[in-house]
């Protein structure tokens, strides 16, 4: 492992792993959230698209 080989203990090593689940769950939602904002811009984007060459 890195953070073994950067000399740091075990029990910290389960420490980091405990609080960075927490930090995890907040990057997933914001992953998740800046994806949907991306999809429905697109959507957007291509509805008026299609919308300007039907006329």
């Amino acid at each position: 492992m890195v953070l073994e080989a950067m000399n740091i203990p075990v029990d910290m090593i389960m420490i980091i792993y405990g609080i960075d689940r927490l930090f995890d769950m907040g990057r997933t939602c914001l992953n998740i959230t800046g994806d949907i904002s991306c999809a429905c811009c697109v959507t957007k984007w291509e509805n008026e698209k299609a919308a300007k060459t039907a006329k």
